[in-house]
């Protein structure tokens, strides 16, 4: 089976052959940032494609993607409530922002959620970017939008209620892999891209389950599930849904369960 690096690094003529080679997969990982779902009772492919919520490389690769693949619907990470607040620039608080207010008992958490936002816009780095320009690209293409994940205010109420299992000592004690370590001596864009890895971004998710795993459950278990059955019911029969990579994974071992 041929490996492709990323779909939006193929051309249009590449992409359909690779897809000859992948029809047999229900759930299937094509690259560091992409993978290909299949659904053969509705005749239903989705091309899904993982961003880091800040990074340029992202967005660009989002619009190549939908440019390209020219899909009948794109999907994006997104509630009505957070949509209408990037649709409008508004300077409400965004998911880091939020999870910084949810944290904020645990004193140097909640600011430490703050100091990231603050830095990552002092370098640029916007959060959000990503699916700005697929709601950009969608408007251009005159595609229609699909928003497919949990309503933001549902996802921090649950996040509050697990923060009461939260055990301060065990997030102190549980030593942080040393490859995640050494992100550290890099810039923050060069420590973004390189959680783009499925190996980095591994390690980080299993840092946090086995030190926070009341809070993986709300902010990657259950809305994995939630957007693959927004996917599975969702109108359209070739889809590029935008997700953060950090679902990736999950995404794709539910996909896989279900079809």
């Amino acid at each position: 089976m041929k490996e492709a690096s990323s779909w939006a690094n193929m051309c249009p003529s590449a992409v359909g052959s690779c897809m000859l080679n992948y029809r047999a997969a229900h759930a299937q990982a094509v690259g560091e940032t992409t993978s290909y779902f299949r659904d053969d009772r509705l005749g239903r492919e989705i091309f899904l494609i993982g961003t880091a919520h800040v990074s340029q490389k992202s967005a660009d690769e989002v619009r190549t993607m939908i440019k390209m693949i020219k899909p009948d619907r794109v999907a994006v990470e997104l509630c009505a409530r957070r949509a209408a607040r990037l649709r409008a620039g508004s300077p409400q608080p965004d998911l880091l922002r939020s999870l910084g207010s949810a944290f904020n008992s645990f004193g140097f958490l909640g600011a430490g959620f703050e100091w990231m936002n603050a830095t990552m816009r002092k370098a640029g780095l916007i959060p959000g970017v990503d699916f700005k320009a697929a709601l950009e690209v969608a408007d251009e293409m005159h595609i229609p939008i699909e928003l497919i994940d949990r309503d933001i205010e549902t996802t921090m109420n649950l996040l509050r209620n697990a923060l009461g299992s939260l055990s301060l000592a065990k997030l102190l004690s549980t030593p942080v892999p040393s490859e995640l370590r050494s992100l550290g001596h890099t810039s923050i864009e060069q420590a973004i891209e390189s959680l783009k890895s499925r190996r980095h971004l591994r390690l980080a998710i299993e840092y946090v389950s086995e030190c926070a795993p009341s809070v993986v459950d709300v902010m990657l278990h259950q809305r994995d599930q939630f957007m693959v059955d927004r996917l599975s019911n969702m109108q359209g029969q070739r889809v590029v849904a935008v997700v953060g990579l950090a679902h990736m994974k999950g995404m794709e071992q539910r996909w896989r369960r279900q079809t």
